[in-house]
C-alpha cells in the first residue's frame, strides 16, 4: 500500500500541474445526474436540520429573499410557508434540480435561475434582498468573489444565512475514497480539491468585513450504513459524492466500485455529517 501511496502522489502531482481538478462544471454534471434521487436519499436528513436553522430567522416580514443554491426547492418551499408575501428567488446551477424546484413548488413557484454563483449573483441589483440564504451550497462555490457579492445584493439591513458541511464531515467516505485513489491511481481523471470550512473562524474569514454575526450553531447526526444495500449507489444518487465519480469512474467501474464499497463496509457503521450554521447582519 506504501507503494501505492507514492504513485498516487506522482499521479497527483501530474493531474495537478495540467490544471486537472474537479471544479463546478463537474459538481453540475453530478446534481444534474441525481436530481430525481437527491430528496429521497439525502435530504431527508437535512430536513429536520434545515428546518430548525431557518427558525432562527427572528423577522417577521420579509419583502425580498434570494435562495442561492436552491437545488431541488425543499428549502424554498421552507421559506415560501414562511415568508407567504414575500418575493422569492432561487438561483442553482442545475437544470434537473430546478426541474425538481418547479414540480415541487407548484401554484407556489419562486423566480428560478439558472446559474452559477459566480455569476449568477451578478446579475442581481445593489441592495436588492433582505434576506439570502445559503443551504448546503456555499461549498461548491470556487471564486471569493462570491462572499463580496453577497454583501453586495443585501441591503443595510438585511441578513445571510449560511449552511454548510464542515471539513471533517462524513470522514468515512473522505477515507474510503482516499484508499480506493491510492489503490486505482492510474485510474485517476481529476484531483478531488473540494474542501469546507474548518469552523467559524475560517468561515467568517471568508465574509471578511461585510457582516456581523448575529447567531452560530454546529451539529451532527449519524447515517446507518447496514441498510444501503449498496453503499456506493447510495453515496452517488445522495449527491454525497458529487463530482468525486469524475475523479475515479465509480459509475462504471466494476473494480474501483468493488474496492471502495468493501473498504466502507469493512470499516464502518455508519457515516457522520458534522455541519454548522452562521446568521449574519450586513454591516
Amino acid at each position: 500500500m506504501n507503494f501505492d501511496v507514492i504513485k498516487f502522489n506522482f499521479k497527483a502531482a501530474s493531474l495537478y500541474l495540467l490544471g486537472r481538478e474537479i471544479g463546478t462544471s463537474d459538481f453540475q454534471r453530478s446534481y444534474n445526474l441525481l436530481a430525481s434521487s437527491y430528496d429521497d436519499e439525502w435530504y431527508k436528513y437535512l430536513d429536520v436540520v434545515t428546518t430548525e436553522i431557518l427558525a432562527e430567522i427572528d423577522d417577521q416580514k420579509l419583502d425580498y429573499i434570494l435562495d442561492a443554491g436552491c437545488g431541488s426547492g425543499t428549502t424554498t418551499l421552507k421559506l415560501r410557508k414562511n415568508y407567504p408575501d414575500a418575493h422569492i428567488v432561487g438561483l442553482d446551477f442545475s437544470k434537473k434540480m430546478l426541474i425538481q424546484a418547479r414540480q415541487k413548488l407548484g401554484d407556489n413557484k419562486a423566480l428560478l435561475f439558472r446559474d452559477r454563483l459566480e455569476s449568477g449573483l451578478k446579475k442581481f441589483k445593489d441592495g436588492q434582498f433582505d434576506l439570502i440564504v445559503c443551504a448546503w451550497s456555499l461549498g461548491y462555490a470556487r471564486n471569493k468573489e462570491v462572499y463580496k457579492e453577497l454583501a453586495r445584493i443585501l441591503n443595510q439591513n438585511g441578513k445571510l444565512l449560511i449552511m454548510t458541511n464542515k471539513h471533517d464531515t462524513l470522514k468515512a467516505v473522505q477515507h474510503s475514497l482516499k484508499y480506493t485513489m491510492c489503490r486505482h491511481w492510474n485510474k485517476l481523471q481529476k484531483l478531488p480539491l473540494h474542501k469546507f470550512p474548518k469552523d467559524k473562524k475560517s468561515l467568517l474569514a471568508k465574509l471578511q468585513n461585510d457582516f456581523q454575526e448575529v447567531k452560530y450553531g454546529e451539529g451532527s447526526f449519524s447515517i446507518d450504513l447496514s441498510d444501503k444495500q449498496n453503499i456506493v449507489d447510495w453515496l452517488l444518487n445522495s449527491g454525497i459524492l458529487a463530482g468525486y465519480e469524475f475523479v475515479l469512474d465509480l459509475r462504471r467501474d466494476k473494480m474501483t466500485r468493488k474496492t471502495c464499497e468493501d473498504y466502507i463496509k469493512s470499516n464502518y457503521k455508519e457515516v457522520i455529517h458534522n455541519y454548522m450554521w452562521v446568521l449574519l447582519h450586513k454591516k
